[in-house]
């Protein structure tokens, strides 16, 4: 699956992870495969499932607790 970075960044900020999302901001490609590039988001402490879960969630109007 694809996603771009800034989607991801929202995704890191809205979780109150500020500086994970200005990292991402600055190291990530602006667009992503969550698969291949599964390593430079582990490198910066982001998960691609809790992503997938956090982007989800934010869709359906709900917060995930965790």
């Amino acid at each position: 699956m694809y996603m771009e970075r800034d989607t991801i960044v929202a995704i890191l900020r809205s979780g109150g992870h500020h500086d994970l999302a200005i990292q991402a901001a600055c190291a990530l490609p602006r667009y992503l495969d969550l698969d291949r590039d599964a390593a430079l988001l582990h490198r910066l402490g982001a998960n691609a499932d809790s992503l997938l879960e956090d982007l989800q969630a934010s869709s359906d109007g709900r917060a995930r607790t965790s």
